[in-house]
């Protein structure tokens, strides 16, 4: 009896001395709330400006096309109703079809370079629009700009998770996705004015190739602004110091998702299918 309880207190002891040799990691120093709000503003003034205006002028990109008519965009290309219907429609085919490419591509590359050399691929062929002459050469055209178009949406959504706690998402989303009203304003007054000097006869070329190449290179401006500007995670970005970049990680302890992980789960691709979330929100949205 002796020996069996002289046994059980020596592995007790061992487990007792192995599990003091064992490193535990401190803990994360918590955060004041002065410091979530300084933090939190920070972000926003390096984040929001330009994913804002990233989505202004997506909208405008896509858009565009109908200031394009006004300005004998349809008659100078020799297009049929039911052709310049097709070029509307066709984007949202292309924007279909990239759909899984820009989603692989983000999720696979640096999210900040690979969402922004898109935006500059689609800049330059929104500028393509202006030498286009024929049904066809303008359907590939606008094939390809829905194409590349279709990374703008799942980049910012992720760059929104990324950087703000779940209960902040809401309003930063909705700040971006509000852009579309304040690119439609901004078109509709750019258009107005290229419309009446186009009538008056004072511009050199179709207003409506002017709007083609001005927007294409406002477009790739933004996009070198965004792959260099906008950081790919936490740990790259410039704008915060040691310490800010501690309290940002803190902040968004709690969303409980990892970031920049390179592994593609199936198992949690078929969770997100099978969520009600996922299922019903498409359909009430429409």
């Amino acid at each position: 009896m002796t020996s069996y309880e002289d046994d059980k207190r020596g592995a007790a002891l061992t487990a007792t001395t192995s599990t003091e040799k064992v490193p535990v990691a401190p803990p994360s120093p918590a955060i004041t709330d002065a410091e979530d709000r300084r933090i939190r503003r920070r972000i926003d003034w390096h984040i929001l400006p330009i994913i804002c205006t990233t989505y202004a002028l997506q909208y405008l990109d896509k858009s565009c096309l109908a200031y394009a008519s006004v300005m004998g965009f349809r008659q100078d290309t020799h297009l049929s109703l039911r052709q310049y219907s097709w070029l509307g429609s066709i984007f949202n085919l292309g924007y279909l079809a990239g759909a899984y490419p820009m989603t692989w591509g983000l999720h696979r590359f640096p999210l900040s370079k690979f969402a922004g050399a898109t935006i500059v691929v689609w800049g330059w062929i929104l500028c393509m629009m202006a030498v286009g002459h024929n049904f066809s050469g303008l359907m590939a055209i606008r094939f390809f700009l829905g194409f590349f178009e279709a990374s703008i949406t799942p980049s910012l959504m992720l760059l929104t998770s990324q950087w703000y706690k779940g209960r902040e998402q809401g309003t930063r989303t909705g700040f971006w996705t509000s852009m579309n009203t304040v690119g439609g304003i901004f078109g509709g007054a750019v258009s107005y004015g290229l419309a009446k000097a186009d009538h008056n006869g004072t511009l050199s070329i179709p207003g409506w190739k002017i709007i083609f190449v001005l927007l294409g290179l406002m477009t790739a401006a933004i996009g070198v602004i965004f792959a260099l500007f906008i950081p790919d995670s936490i740990d790259t970005a410039r704008f915060l110091d040691e310490d800010g970049k501690r309290i940002a990680k803190e902040r968004v302890r709690g969303n409980l998702v990892v970031i920049g992980e390179k592994h593609w789960a199936w198992d949690q691709v078929l969770e997100a299918c099978l969520d009600p979330k996922v299922c019903w929100a498409p359909m009430l949205y429409h």
